[in-house]
Parts: C-alpha cells; structure tokens; sequence
C-alpha cells in the first residue's frame, strides 16, 4: 500500500513540470509566426497566461482581532492590523487647514476651537487668551509623540485633542 501511495506522488510531482511547460511552449510557438502584429499578438496573449495565478486573483482574507485584542489600540492600529496583508497602508494627513467657525471656554478654562469643516478641537492644558478670533485660518498639525499643535494665524501655537 505504501509504495502504491509514494508511485502516485512520485507521478503526480513528475506532471507538474510537463503541465508547467505548455504554456511556456505556447509562448515559444509564438516564435514561428512570420506577421508582426500577430506575433506580438501571440506574445501578449501566452505572457498574460504565464503570471495568471489563482493565489494573486484571490485576495486575502481579513484578519479579525478578539475584543481582548483590541483592548488599548488605537482604531487606525485596529484597522490596520485587521486589513488584508494585500491592502495598500491608509494615507494619513500631516496637516489640516481649516477657518475658525467659534470658540469657546469650558468650564475647566480649556478652549474649545470649532473649525469650519466640522471638527471640534480642545486645548489640553487651560490657557488664558488663545488669540484667535472666528473667520480665520487655523491649522492643525502633527506634533510629537502622537500629540497635535492648532496654530492661529496670530502665529500662537496650542497642544490640543480632537474631540468630534
């Protein structure tokens, strides 16, 4: 019985090879054709059966991380790590720039910045005057550490936190 089962394996790795080597003798065939435009015809057509595989046309399945997974993670390092192996990494942006709709003090003295675009920005420590007055350009940017920095357009530069 053994060696019934190692003869079949034994025959099943020695067509692989032959099975590997028609499409490459179909490009080659290619060759013998005398008109140009039908042999570069051939050319493209055989080539495009050679890079043909069933694991590139399937794509990769999703991993799905367990609620204790995903205990502590940001949501962007929860999407990313639950994003196929395949998925380009999700552009994110240095900067926003964005017009002042209003401002606010919350009872804590933290400043409250509404931009025009719909976002809500707070300050993490209170301040006394941010300088910035509604209908001008406030930019936040990336600062160190995971942090984030709203410059008025006095030139003031605040730590603040999204809040929506």
């Amino acid at each position: 019985m053994r060696q019934q089962i190692g003869l079949l394996a034994l025959m099943g790795v020695l067509s692989v090879p032959a099975q590997a080597a028609a499409p490459l003798q179909a490009l080659l065939a290619c060759r013998a054709i005398e008109d140009a435009p039908a042999r570069l015809a051939c050319f493209d057509r055989e080539s495009a059966t050679l890079v043909q595989t069933p694991a590139a046309a399937a794509p990769a399945p999703a991993r799905v991380l367990t609620p204790e997974q995903k205990f502590g993670l940001a949501p962007a390092a929860v999407a990313r790590q639950e994003a196929p192996p395949t998925a380009p990494a999700p552009v994110e942006a240095d900067a926003v720039s964005s017009t002042l709709s209003s401002l606010r003090t919350t009872a804590s003295g933290r400043t409250v910045f509404t931009l025009a675009n719909g976002q809500l920005w707070q300050t993490v420590v209170a301040e006394e005057d941010p300088l910035a007055s509604s209908g001008e350009t406030i930019k936040v940017s990336r600062g160190a550490l995971g942090s984030f920095l709203l410059k008025t357009a006095s030139g003031r530069v605040h730590r603040v936190s999204r809040l929506k």
